[in-house]
């Protein structure tokens, strides 16, 4: 069965169809909910070396695949004092480098697990890879700083909020970007006259539930509002709803992607979205992902099935949602 018949599709322009060839007018991306590579993924990965992603680069073809950075990069041992704290090794980077993985968000309740000089190595380590970074930065400035990311001369910008408030940029600290709604307006107002399509990431909502809440809903419209195209979102770590509003894209969650935090995570199931986006146009597709042995791949039959269902439930609290293209 062909990849596309077994997505869940919004068309914004449903009179416009791409074909391959109109690879060169377009940009593709994948959009992702967390990646982790810390403790029970650290574990596995020393008793066999594999290529996480594999098995997904043979399946989907993209552009640029984005993801929710659930953990400091850094080789200390120094970390805050909280429940779980959360880091990857450098050297694991080439598995997101190998996977298409050309830009991070950093702007999230673990890339500050081991304070300022985890914030620094972590954007050391990321500048060093050539992996492009949102939502972190040595000072509230950079913290703020949009991704641009142009080819075939369409431009996105790619902004993300969230953290922890004691490690929020400032003027002279390192840190993340804060989720202030009147600085995301400012920053959608300031960015909106330089690019064809605007992309806020917002780590965000309560864990484990699946359903946004009220406030969540109404910040959202406003964002889109003040002239956003799309809203990613993540921390809930579970697939929430996906709402069209005003012709435009929110997901209030995408819950993991490759999460090896703990070893319960090792096989689930979950879900991306694909954002096709030309100069004027923009189709946004959720793929169905089974991950096994902490390996994601495209998920088909019954399975698919299972996570679209999912998906249509929780997207009923909605007035606008996407639908089944089959």
């Amino acid at each position: 069965m062909n990849l596309l018949s077994r997505v869940i599709v919004l068309c914004l322009f449903p009179n416009v169809l791409w074909t391959q060839s109109d690879q060169d007018t377009v940009v593709t991306f994948i959009m992702t909910g967390d990646l982790n590579f810390a403790h029970a993924f650290e574990r596995a990965i020393q008793k066999k070396t594999f290529d996480v992603f594999g098995n997904w680069k043979k399946n989907i073809k993209y552009d640029c695949m984005v993801v929710n950075l659930e953990n400091a990069v850094t080789r200390s041992i120094d970390s805050v004092d909280k429940e779980y704290v959360f880091k990857m090794r450098p050297e694991l980077l080439y598995q997101l480098v190998d996977a298409g993985i050309n830009m991070v968000n950093c702007a999230n309740n673990h890339s500050a697990d081991f304070g300022f000089e985890g914030i620094l190595e972590t954007i050391r380590h990321l500048d060093s890879a050539g992996i492009r970074h949102i939502g972190i930065g040595r000072n509230f400035s950079e913290a703020r700083e949009p991704v641009i990311y142009e080819k075939n001369g369409i431009r996105t910008a790619w902004i993300g909020y969230g953290g922890v408030k004691d490690f929020i940029a400032t003027r002279y600290q390192p840190g993340t970007n804060s989720r202030n709604e009147k600085y995301i307006l400012r920053d959608i107002k300031k960015t909106r006259p330089i690019v064809d399509w605007i992309i806020v990431v917002l780590h965000w909502g309560e864990e484990l539930e699946t359903e946004p809440d009220i406030n969540q809903i109404e910040m959202a419209h406003r964002i889109i509002d003040s002239g956003a195209d799309m809203i990613i979102g993540h921390h809930p770590h579970v697939l929430q709803g996906i709402e069209r509003y005003h012709g435009k894209v929110i997901a209030y969650s995408l819950g993991n992607f490759v999460f090896g935090g703990n070893a319960s995570n090792v096989n689930y199931e979950t879900a991306v979205l694909r954002g096709i986006f030309s100069k004027d146009a923009m189709n946004i597709e959720a793929i169905p992902v089974r991950v096994r042995n902490w390996q994601p791949i495209p998920a088909t039959g019954e399975v698919a099935t299972r996570i679209f269902k999912q998906l249509e439930n929780r997207s009923k609290i909605f007035k606008a949602t996407i639908s089944y293209s089959n």
